[in-house]
């Protein structure tokens, strides 16, 4: 009998480091845009069939480019992680934050009473956003522009939705920022 072992952690570690690149954000850990849409279209398929509602909203940080240009790339870094874990903290058990780029958040509200959940997460992000935030002893203040759109009135799939509410944020940028908008038709 002949027997042979080979040890194969390093290519299984190999493996998972390639599967964490391809559905998270590095800088944040946060889900990327891939694993959201993945999943979003998941829970839109189920809340179709049971006849429920979910949220999807868009959060742009406003501000952030200041702090890039004034105190560079690295406190931007650390801005981006701070105010990913503040927008974790003001979301139910079962949402999920997902970083798309640069410094706009997707948050997926699962299935439920989406418009006033969503509505109360949109004011908490807000309140969060607002208070100072301490980068490398300096003090800073931003914001954010919030973007909503509900399933199914308002898309039934991750790549509308998400649209949908892009299109909402923009709407609350362009009416003076550190607000939100649910998505309108037309």
């Amino acid at each position: 009998a002949v027997v042979v072992f080979r040890d194969i952690s390093q290519r299984r570690a190999a493996q998972d480091q390639i599967r964490y690149r391809a559905h998270y954000d590095l800088l944040t850990g946060a889900p990327n845009r891939h694993l959201l849409t993945e999943r979003l279209d998941q829970d839109i398929a189920h809340a179709l069939a049971d006849g429920q509602t979910l949220a999807v909203m868009l959060v742009d940080i406003d501000q952030f480019k200041k702090v890039n240009d004034s105190m560079g790339h690295d406190a931007g870094d650390r801005f981006l992680q701070l105010a990913h874990e503040r927008l974790q903290a003001c979301v139910p058990e079962g949402a999920l934050v997902a970083r798309l780029g640069g410094d706009e958040f997707a948050i997926w509200l699962p299935r439920g009473d989406a418009a006033a959940g969503a509505e109360r997460v949109a004011q908490a992000i807000l309140v969060t956003l607002g208070q100072r935030f301490d980068l490398n002893g300096h003090s800073f203040w931003a914001g954010g522009s919030l973007g909503l759109a509900l399933c199914p009135q308002d898309g039934q799939s991750a790549s509308e939705l998400l649209r949908h509410a892009e299109v909402a944020m923009y709407k609350a940028k362009e009416a003076g920022r550190n607000g939100y908008r649910f998505f309108e038709e037309g």
